[in-house]
């Protein structure tokens, strides 16, 4: 089962469901680990592609189908860099809302 979610994961990286992401800074200016800051109110487009391929997330073979990128040793699954693997840190945030709104 493991083998299974790390697969539909590596193959959620490679091919991510549309090639743009935006988001809106809506209440707050946001500072980035860069030191850039966007004002409250921008628009922040990343293109997906660009952030499934970067060799300093995903290392060397950040172009090649590999789902044991999503699996550990000791504990089967693990995280990976959810991080960076947006199509399922979207997935994740929604829960999150789901359960801030159940308060």
């Amino acid at each position: 089962m493991q083998l299974l979610l790390s697969t539909v994961y590596e193959s959620a990286r490679l091919l991510p469901a549309g090639p743009l992401l935006q988001r809106c800074s809506l209440e707050h200016d946001l500072s980035l680990k860069s030191s850039i800051t966007l004002p409250a109110g921008a628009i922040l487009v990343v293109p997906l592609q660009l952030v499934q391929m970067d060799y300093s997330i995903w290392g060397n073979d950040a172009c090649e189908f590999n789902p044991c990128r999503f699996l550990s040793k000791a504990t089967g699954l693990k995280d990976g860099n959810s991080e960076s693997l947006i199509p399922i840190l979207k997935e994740e945030r929604k829960k999150e809302s789901e359960r801030d709104k159940k308060r």
